[in-house]
């Protein structure tokens, strides 16, 4: 097991607990006074209620942290913050534990290597984006059919990583980031023209931009345009 520290997400993980720190005490003082209010107008509250509304308050993340009891006679709510268990998600700020079974691999590489774990996420975000790679629903039902289906959905998952690594070079010098590339490709627009009085037609670019220009000839697409005429 390696264990990593990060001061930045610690200070990101410790402002967003705070956050919601703060949102809980804020909603539980309005509903306590709800709850508790005695006359006025309106059906009083009932502790089903309450509990319902103080459920609907505390994060799920912390409901082991933000406590809240409700008594019927005398009406009364209580919430609290339980200190112990504060203290000990507050010291677990920053840190990761990553477990490997690869022992013979430096600390830093295994380090290195859990960090590029977005590429894999990305890539089943990926495959149920139904602009990108939609793998799902499936419009087929026999099993071979799905396994067509799913082999091309890959293919075209790898067609799309090779398409990101073919241009990080000029992507990078760009100040592209992440799709960046994939979306100035698909800006590029060519249309199938014929001239008046002419036989055949033939492929068009229509204007690029600088960026979508350097994209188009560092995939070599040129070549690809005339294989279409």
């Amino acid at each position: 097991m390696v264990i990593r520290y990060n001061p930045a997400t610690e200070r990101k993980q410790k402002r967003r607990y705070e956050e919601k720190k703060e949102k809980f005490l804020g909603g539980m003082a309005a509903l306590k006074q709800r709850y508790e209010r005695k006359g006025g107008r309106g059906k009083p509250m009932s502790p089903e209620g309450a509990r319902r509304e103080a459920a609907k308050i505390i994060p799920q993340d912390y409901a082991t942290i933000f406590k809240y009891r409700v008594h019927e006679d005398p009406k009364e709510l209580r919430y609290w913050v339980v200190k112990k268990r504060e203290k000990d998600l507050k010291d677990s700020f920053g840190k990761t534990s990553i477990f490997t079974d690869l022992h013979g691999w430096p600390t830093e590489r295994i380090s290195r290597t859990y960090d590029k774990k977005y590429l894999v996420e990305d890539d089943f975000k990926w495959l149920n984006n139904e602009l990108i790679v939609p793998m799902d629903p499936f419009y087929v039902w026999k099993d071979g059919s799905i396994r067509v289906h799913a082999f091309l959905c890959v293919t075209g998952l790898l067609m799309l990583r090779y398409t990101l690594w073919k241009v990080r070079d000029p992507a990078t010098r760009m100040g592209l980031r992440g799709l960046g590339p994939l979306e100035e490709l698909k800006r590029i627009r060519i249309a199938l023209t014929k001239e008046e009085g002419k036989r055949g037609a033939q492929w068009v670019v229509e204007e690029l931009t600088a960026t979508q220009a350097a994209l188009f000839s560092w995939l070599g697409l040129s070549g690809v345009m005339k294989h279409l005429r």
